[in-house]
């Protein structure tokens, strides 16, 4: 019901209109009523009225000065103006307050009613446009952690076409992403379980991300993708260094191993300066999360450190990218398996969209050689011929040849295969590459007593924790043992083959203290470098 105050300095008008307004048929009811503008002004801080009809000539003030002060309280009420003659003037001003109608006297039944039920029909619209708001309020209150994600991922996946309106767009959605630098990290659960417990852990990989990187005060976003990986973007301090991430991640690895039993996988795109080049670093971030799949004993993966150990396949459009997804994906024992059964389903969906087999059959043969040419070129770029993985007169039989699709497909399958098998060689070969780049690094600093695992990981361009693994990895030894070694080894020929003092030996081998030098050396040996020297001598 809407409540209504009736406004004039005569009461015997007052008490008209009550008699000519239809209170059982409209949703209305009588509030109160008043003589000047004053009392008006108190009833209506008591009673609050939503239908105010008013003379416009009233003691104290006039009708619409009252109006004017009532419509700044509720911008909401409707007012009903009565003149006792017509006035253009007073008729546009009574509009720009929100008045339903400016009625003339002598009043009439009709009239009164009409203006009326214009008022409850603005409040009826009113109430119907506030219920449709909250009801979209409140479905974007239950579903808001969906529109998010929906809004992330389409930075992660494409360059936003308006860039500028990126920051409404997240401070809209409460997005905590707010820069100044942003990184993307892909992350995946190493699991054989049954689906639905591998979608648990998927979703527990997903909180244990957030919760790890809150705890090392990040601010970040992450949601689960369709093929239940956890894609995440990351705030970036100034001071904040792509190997800090790293270490978040391994220790969210340290986590799922502990609470769920198993392990992940995860890659970290380069860091961003704008949220327009996050799909930048997503990329990466994918790339990193494939090549982890076929790099045994690597849980989280810098896109910076595969870099400099292979280059990925080249894009062919949406399929081929697709099928050298899968490569990275799957297991070298399962890549042919793979790669077939995806070529399979693709040749099927030829035959399926076309009703004519012949063209059906013309395009998968155009399909074949795509792939044919991406491993010829993959080929090429690593140095190799084609000749190197197949020779041509096989290609000639077994492609363009033979009339046997599953001969088909089964050696293309093959050429990939062969193909993956030079690659994971070339990849052999650069990292051998690097770790002597390392080694020739600390011979020729090994007087620096600043040299460290910092030092030799940036000159090599790697992070530290990736190239303390691949350098154990490759010399069975800790970089540090290594180093230590390294000096005494150094400091063992001196000794022998030189006439320099043993603090001169020290400082040439990176020691900046002598009697720590020769803890380190009495450590390794068993014997001091005195004894040492003497000994030998």
């Amino acid at each position: 019901m809407y409540s209504v105050m009736i406004i004039d300095d005569d009461a015997k008008i007052r008490s008209r209109l009550k008699t000519m307004i239809d209170w059982d048929s409209l949703p209305i009811e009588f509030a109160c009523e008043a003589a000047d503008s004053d009392t008006a002004r108190d009833l209506y801080l008591l009673y609050r009225p939503k239908i105010i009809i008013t003379d416009i000539f009233i003691p104290i003030i006039t009708g619409l000065e009252l109006a004017e002060e009532l419509a700044k309280i509720d911008p909401e009420i409707r007012f009903i103006i009565i003149t006792g003659y017509d006035d253009f003037e007073h008729a546009k001003r009574a509009v720009k307050l929100g008045a339903v109608d400016l009625l003339s006297k002598p009043l009439f039944p009709e009239a009164i009613n009409e203006s009326l039920r214009k008022a409850v029909g603005y409040f009826e619209t009113l109430q119907k446009e506030k219920a449709s708001i909250e009801s979209l309020q409140e479905l974007l209150k239950n579903n808001l952690h969906d529109i998010q994600a929906s809004y992330v991922g389409s930075l992660l996946h494409n360059r936003p076409k308006q860039p500028e309106l990126i920051r409404s767009k997240l401070r809209s959605l409460h997005l905590p992403i707010n820069g100044p630098r942003y990184a993307a990290v892909l992350a995946a659960a190493d699991s054989d379980r049954e689906q639905e417990d591998f979608e648990a852990i998927s979703v527990l990989l997903k909180d244990t991300v957030s919760s790890v990187l809150n705890r090392q005060g990040y601010e970040a976003f992450s949601y689960l993708d369709s093929q239940f990986r956890v894609s995440c973007v990351v705030n970036i301090s100034e001071s904040a260094m792509e190997d800090d991430l790293e270490a978040a991640l391994n220790l969210v690895c340290d986590e799922m191993k502990l609470t769920a039993g198993c392990g992940i996988r995860a890659g970290i795109g380069r860091i961003v300066a704008g949220m327009e080049e996050l799909y930048v670093s997503y990329n990466e971030a994918l790339l990193a999360l494939n090549y982890c799949s076929t790099a045994p004993g690597e849980s989280v993966i810098l896109y910076k450190n595969i870099n400099l150990l292979m280059n990925q396949f080249p894009s062919r459009g949406e399929i081929l990218e697709y099928i050298q997804q899968k490569i990275h994906d799957e297991n070298s024992e399962t890549l042919g398996d793979s790669v077939e059964k995806v070529i399979h389903a693709f040749v099927q969906s030829l035959y399926y969209e076309n009703q004519d087999p012949e063209s059906a059959t013309a395009q998968t043969r155009s399909f074949l050689l795509e792939i044919l040419l991406t491993v010829s070129a993959e080929a090429y770029r690593l140095g190799y011929e084609l000749e190197n993985i197949v020779p041509y007169d096989t290609v000639r039989s077994r492609l363009f040849l033979s009339s046997s699709q599953g001969e088909q497909i089964e050696f293309i399958s093959e050429m990939v295969r062969k193909l993956l098998e030079l690659r994971e060689h070339k990849t052999a070969e650069n990292t051998n590459y690097l770790i002597g780049m390392a080694k020739n690094y600390i011979a020729e600093e090994l007087g620096n007593d600043r040299l460290d695992l910092e030092m030799v990981s940036d000159h090599v361009g790697l992070s530290k924790i990736y190239f303390c693994k691949l350098f154990h990895k490759e010399e069975g030894v800790s970089f540090t043992n290594y180093l230590k070694q390294e000096r005494i080894r150094k400091a063992k020929e001196l000794l022998l083959h030189t006439n320099k003092k043993v603090y001169e030996i020290s400082l040439e081998v990176g020691f900046s203290n002598a009697k720590y030098f020769g803890y380190v050396f009495k450590q390794e040996t068993g014997l001091t470098p005195g004894d040492f020297q003497r000994k030998q001598l």
